[in-house]
C-alpha cells in the first residue's frame, strides 16, 4: 500500500468503501446539477481509494474491493 499507514500494515486483503450524498427533494423539484453531483460522488468518489490501495494489493497477490454508493 503506497500510503503513510502502510508502515503499520503488513498486507491489505480487503477494502470496503462507501460513497453517499443525500438530497431531500422530489426529482421534479431538484436541479440537474444536484443530480450530476450525486452521480459524481457515487461513481467517481471511490476511484481515489481504489488507486491508493491497488499497488499494495497487486504486490501481495490480490484482494477484494467493494464499493457502495447511495441511491
Amino acid at each position: 500500500m503506497d500510503h503513510p499507514c502502510a508502515q503499520h500494515v503488513r498486507r491489505l486483503d480487503r477494502r470496503i468503501q462507501s460513497a453517499a450524498i443525500v438530497h431531500h427533494k422530489l426529482i421534479e423539484d431538484s436541479r440537474h446539477e444536484v443530480f450530476e453531483r450525486g452521480l459524481a460522488v457515487n461513481l467517481l468518489g471511490p476511484y481515489p481509494g481504489v488507486r491508493a490501495v491497488l499497488p499494495g494489493m497487486q504486490r501481495s497477490g490480490g484482494g477484494a474491493i467493494v464499493n457502495r454508493g447511495s441511491g
